[in-house]
């Protein structure tokens, strides 16, 4: 047991305090916008953003640590060694074991029994019942019953105390009662400490002698010679750790280890109190009593010493130092002179001194121990070294405040760790469980103070870490730096400061030291993920762009959710696809999993193979995910628009956008408008993004204006922007209202890009030939080219084919040096071809080497299909039906389709543009499809409804045009239906 608790002592000596406080992982989040979709339309850039988390986790000191078992293990030892000295109290001769019983008195009136509130009074009850239990009894063994052997006493003792704590346990009224009592018994198991350690404090040379002359034969003079060097040398090791411990020198040297010096003294001390026995016969024997009595008292001390050290209350444990240092060095002077005043012949003569050692013959050891005590005292006493009693009040004291905090009373708690604190300067245990106490009610300016006088005397990495995290909530952030590089200093290898100093010098953006020291505390235990995900959130929220693979290979941890996260997020960012093996979580989500899931799905917007929707479903569908259902179907939305699936997309974010208060949903709705080449569905979209007060929302309606050609919604609005100074878009707005405000004839005058701008916007299509008049006159090709390609698109949007077919010739001869723009104009050639439906001509272009990537999948179906149908292939069908499904803004792919459908299923051909033109409502081409679909479905009221839609949104010539073709087409379908044709 002694091994144990020695071995114990030494192991928790080097681990240090923190070693047993422990540490929480905290993970916070930072939204970081990542753009996942990005176009230009005209002069413009747009943007779609996902709201991606980035988790930055670190570290804080754990919770005051109480291990209620060492308490309780305290108790059970402290009533042994009470047991065993009341033991060895009644063996005590003559007029000494009156001084034993008074002792022992003292020792039951220090453990507070009234504070247990035996049978419910708060009187001295309790004292008198252990006084009648124990002091009785003593005296009986002691003068009556004094040939009852030792053994026999101690059972005695023992079964007397399981009935007092079976009493104690029946009839206090206090939660812990035998937590109170551990707690009370520390002055008395302190007191046998201290005690003991001045009993031990000359073992050391008393060993030495032991040592020097075990084997000594006369005719020498070496064993004094070597005695007074080991001593010179012992005592100088001693001075030096007393100069230490008393702060009168800081020199950077190896110092003995105090507790170390007391393990050897006590261990030493078992055959030293055996062989001074001499000197106390007239008290005991050593045989069994004075044998129990040491071991008790070893115990005593060595169970004290753990206990203070597994609780972490260190102002007990500063006790222990001061006596250690103070009587080894005191009683080691004294016991130098004790041999030389006695034995200074004997040793000169290399005699065997140690067998007469405690037989003096000038100066008696009695002499010895008063005169070791009286400078011990000199010792303790001056400069203000009494603070070993306040010390002791400290740990005391942290004791209650640890109780009463394991006992659910945080006030109690808070009152006696105030009162550690008072006594106890600048000690760890009272100010470090002040800090957490006020750090944790958000206090934490409060707390600061606290947490300066824990690192002061005896610092750990958590009381650095928490006066750090504490500095940061009070926006100290360079203060916070400061003390995590000193904490850095002292404990260089410890990964949580590292850590947390990576994350701090984000926060204050110095980016590379940040890098550095999160890399550190990587390399030190790569096991953890904590520094690896923050190493990756700091190259996101950066935006430094390096090899994401290499990244992931060194610092990810594929299973760590937040691991995952940041990864996931980084590749977004960097817009590559991270094909690693899917999250599979239970239905019901996390915070953490929620977001993993919403990254891992956005990254199927870079890989090839299609998003897995019910994974998504099942999580989304979920009650408990109803808080994550919007950002989760938001990363559905976005896969859907990448494959394809536009109908659906625009039908999910026009939900999501009703619903959602948090986000502007429709923002992204009309980006998408803007997108597809809709911008009277764009300004519908941004109108209600308006409402919703989004910053961004006018500037986009602006823009949707303009692009609908709604040039009086357009101008006022530009107008309002442009007056706002602190809008980012002033500027913007002031050009486009010069181009509104430029005629035709003054801007053949201005420059290539104020032209361009003023076709796209100011120019009326309806009359073709002064927009080529203009556009004739720009010299840029690019621009000219991308000037007659708008108004091509704009016209087919129109249904006005060849009009579109004869700007778009235009082009021919024009050497293009944009290659994007060359692609868009490849493009929009086949979609001529496919609208004037000229196949021959399509199926030629296409095989001229024409490569369909996934961006143009559904072209590729349409112009499939086209073929296939001009061959009379029916497998043309269920391509024409996908193609009818997917995206409504491909006006002429649905309305081919329809068409192509209605042969076989009329019915199934209206449901099909009804879909379409939920979404897309103005479309002229889908309107006129609809209307005739109506005709063909005999639904004369629906057509009725839009052909008045139509009329506003056409010329007059044009809607008659149409309207004679509708008569015509109502006609036909009467005289089939009379005829029975189907």
């Amino acid at each position: 047991m002694l091994i144990l608790l020695g071995i114990t002592i030494v192991v928790l000596e080097l681990a240090g305090i923190g070693s047993l406080i422990g540490w929480d992982t905290f993970a916070r989040t930072e939204t970081m916008n990542i753009p996942v979709q990005d176009f230009s339309l005209g002069p413009f850039q747009f943007s779609v953003d996902a709201p991606a988390q980035i988790f930055w986790q670190f570290f804080s000191g754990g919770e005051n640590f109480i291990p209620i078992w060492s308490y309780y293990s305290f108790l059970a030892i402290a009533a042994f060694c009470f047991i065993t000295l009341a033991t060895v109290i009644s063996h005590l001769r003559g007029f000494w074991y009156f001084v034993g019983a008074s002792l022992l008195i003292a020792a039951l009136v220090s453990l507070n029994l009234e504070l247990l509130f035996l049978f419910n009074t708060e009187s001295k009850e309790g004292l008198i019942l252990a006084l009648i239990l124990y002091v009785p009894a003593t005296y009986i063994f002691n003068r009556i019953k004094s040939n009852v052997p030792f053994i026999k006493r101690w059972v005695f003792f023992l079964s007397v105390t399981i009935i007092f704590a079976l009493i104690i346990y029946q009839f206090s009224e206090v939660k812990n009662p035998f937590l109170y009592l551990a707690t009370s018994s520390f002055y008395m198991m302190m007191i046998l400490s201290v005690i003991f350690t001045l009993m031990v404090a000359h073992e050391i040379l008393i060993a030495i002698i032991r040592l020097l002359t075990a084997n000594a034969e006369g005719n020498s003079s070496s064993a004094l010679r070597h005695f007074l060097i080991f001593c010179f040398v012992y005592l100088a090791i001693l001075l030096m750790a007393w100069l230490k411990e008393s702060n009168l020198v800081t020199w950077e040297l190896i110092y003995i280890n105090l507790f170390v010096l007391l393990l050897v003294s006590a261990f030493l001390g078992i055959w030293g109190f055996a062989q001074r026995e001499v000197q106390y016969s007239y008290l005991m024997s050593f045989e069994p009593v004075g044998a129990y009595f040491y071991v008790s008292m070893m115990l005593a001390a060595l169970t004290t010493l753990t206990h203070l050290m597994f609780t972490g209350n260190d102002p007990g444990k500063e006790v222990f130092r001061d006596f250690v240092v103070n009587g080894h060095l005191a009683f080691g002077i004294i016991f130098l002179l004790y041999v030389m005043a006695n034995f200074i012949g004997p040793l000169g003569n290399n005699l065997p001194v140690f067998k007469i050692l405690f037989k003096p013959t000038s100066m008696p050891y009695f002499t010895f121990r008063l005169v070791g005590i009286i400078t011990f005292l000199g010792f303790i006493l001056p400069a203000g070294k009494s603070v070993s009693v306040f010390q002791t009040r400290s740990a005391y004291y942290n004791g209650l405040g640890d109780m009463y905090l394991y006992d659910n009373q945080p006030l109690f708690a808070l009152r006696y760790y105030q009162d550690g604190a008072s006594y106890g300067f600048n000690n760890h245990k009272s100010n470090y469980s002040l800090g957490k106490f006020y750090a944790n009610e958000g206090a934490h300016a409060r707390a600061i103070p606290y947490f300066q006088r824990a690192i002061s005397k005896w610092p750990t990495p958590q009381s650095y870490i928490d006066l750090a995290n504490a500095y940061i909530e009070t926006s100290r952030l360079f203060d916070a730096v400061f003390i995590l590089k000193e904490g850095v200093d002292k404990f260089p290898d410890n990964y949580e400061i590292l850590n947390n100093l990576g994350l701090t010098f984000n926060e204050v953006n110095i980016i590379d030291s940040a890098y550095i020291f999160m890399d550190r505390a990587h390399e030190l235990r790569d096991e953890q993920t904590a520094s690896a995900s923050n190493i990756t959130g700091l190259l996101i929220k950066n935006d430094i762009r390096v090899n994401a693979d290499s990244v992931i290979e060194r610092y990810v941890d594929r299973t760590d959710p937040i691991s995952r996260n940041n990864a996931f997020v980084l590749k977004n960012m960097q817009h590559e696809a991270w094909n690693t093996e899917g999250s599979s979580y239970d239905s019901a989500l996390s915070f953490v999993q929620s977001s993993v899931v919403f990254n891992e799905t956005l990254n199927y917007l870079y890989r090839q193979d299609s998003f897995p929707s019910s994974e998504l479903h099942r999580h989304t569908l979920y009650p408990f995910n109803s808080r994550y259902r919007d950002i989760l179907e938001f990363s559905e939305a976005l896969n859907l628009k990448k494959d394809h699936q536009v109908n659906n997309a625009f039908r999910l974010i026009n939900a999501m956008g009703n619903r959602s208060e948090e986000k502007d949903y429709f923002e992204i709705g009309g980006k998408w408008a803007l997108e597809e080449n809709a911008p009277f569905v764009a300004v519908q979209y941004f109108s209600w993004s308006v409402d919703r007060n989004n910053p961004n929302a006018r500037f986009n309606l602006a823009v949707a204006f303009s692009e609908n050609h709604q040039i009086q919604n357009a101008v006022p609005l530009w107008q309002e922007l442009a007056n706002d100074k602190e809008d980012q878009g002033s500027v913007v707005a002031s050009t486009m209202l010069e181009i509104y405000q430029s005629s035709r004839d003054a801007v053949i005058a201005e420059n290539d890009s104020r032209k361009y701008l003023f076709l796209r916007y100011n120019t009326d299509l309806q009359d073709t030939t002064n927009y080529v008049k203009i556009a004739s006159t720009i010299n840029d090709t690019d621009l000219k080219a991308r000037a007659y390609l708008y108004a091509s698109q704009y016209l087919l949007e129109k249904d006005r084919t060849a009009s579109a077919i004869a700007m778009f010739a235009h082009i021919s001869g024009l050497q293009i040096s944009d290659t994007a723009l060359y692609e868009e104009i490849v493009w929009h050639d086949l979609e001529l071809l496919a609208a004037s439906k000229n196949i021959r001509g399509l199926a030629d272009r296409i095989n001229d080497g024409i490569e369909f990537d996934q961006h143009h999948l559904l072209e590729k179906q349409y112009y499939t299909a086209l073929i296939k149908a001009a061959s009379g292939d029916s497998s043309a069908l269920p391509i024409f039906e996908w193609v009818a499904q997917s995206n409504p803004f491909k006006e002429d792919a649905v309305v081919t389709a329809a068409s192509y459908i209605s042969a076989s299923d009329r019915f199934l051909a209206y449901d099909l543009l009804v879909n379409a033109i939920e979404i897309n409502p103005n479309s002229v081409r889908l309107l006129k499809a609809y209307i005739l679909q109506c005709a063909e479905t005999q639904l004369d009221s629906y057509a009725s409804l839009s052909l008045e839609e139509l009329r506003e949104i056409i010329p007059k010539s044009e809607f008659d045009e149409f309207y004679a073709e509708y008569l015509n087409r109502v006609a036909e379908v009467k005289e089939r239906e009379e005829n029975f044709i189907e």
